[in-house]
Order: structure tokens, then C-alpha cells, then sequence
């Protein structure tokens, strides 16, 4: 057995979990109770067992990933003839050629179905 947190001082949760405070602005804590498998997502229903303000710093807000984390679309290539596009609805990803049923975006994982033909 390896104790990978051996020669650390992590402070545990309430229900026992190693927590780091560097870059973190909250702890929730809990425990698994259900869960539901949706192809794409997993939905995890828990039991919050210890939940604590570690800093009053803002938190990573969707306009802070969406301004700075999230890829940029790439522009596309500049071609003679037309090749035909699609754009992932969900991240922007732009996919030329055609674009078989079981394709998946390389960014986010989505399915074909949520990808729509550029004009």
C-alpha cells in the first residue's frame, strides 16, 4: 500500500476526505447517495456531510472560463473551393467535411447532434 499523502498536512472533512485550502474558496463535503448514468453526465445525489468558507476571494465565475479558460474557435481555413462545416453548438469547435453520425467534438465530447451546418 502507498500513502500518497504521507509528509503532507492536509487538513479531512467531517466524513474523512484529505481537502487542499490553496486556491480554494469553499469545502462541501458528502456523501454519495444515488447516481444516475445519462450517456454524457453523471448526476450524483449526496448527503452533504461538512461545508466551510475557506476565503472570501470570488470563485471562478462562467465569465471568467468563458473570457479566459474556454478555446478560442479557430478561424476557418481560407479555400478555393466550399468545404462544407460544422460548428459545435455547445464549445464553438469548427469540424470541415462531412461529418459521419458517430462523431464526437475533440473539445468537449459532444455528439454530431449537437453540431449545426455553416452556411
Amino acid at each position: 500500500n502507498v500513502d500518497k499523502f504521507e509528509g503532507f498536512s492536509c487538513p479531512r472533512s467531517a466524513n474523512g476526505l484529505y481537502y487542499i485550502k490553496e486556491h480554494a474558496n469553499a469545502l462541501i463535503s458528502a456523501w454519495v447517495v444515488d447516481a444516475y448514468d445519462y450517456g454524457t453526465h453523471t448526476v450524483f445525489i449526496a448527503e452533504v456531510a461538512d461545508c466551510e468558507t475557506l476565503s472570501n476571494e470570488p470563485s471562478a465565475t462562467y465569465a471568467y472560463y468563458q473570457a479566459n479558460v474556454k478555446p478560442k474557435p479557430q478561424a476557418p481555413a481560407k479555400t478555393e473551393e466550399k468545404t462544407e462545416k460544422w460548428v459545435c453548438s455547445v464549445c464553438g469547435y469548427v469540424h470541415e467535411g462531412p461529418l459521419p453520425e458517430d462523431f464526437v467534438c475533440p473539445w468537449c465530447k459532444h455528439p454530431a447532434s449537437d453540431f449545426e451546418k455553416m452556411e
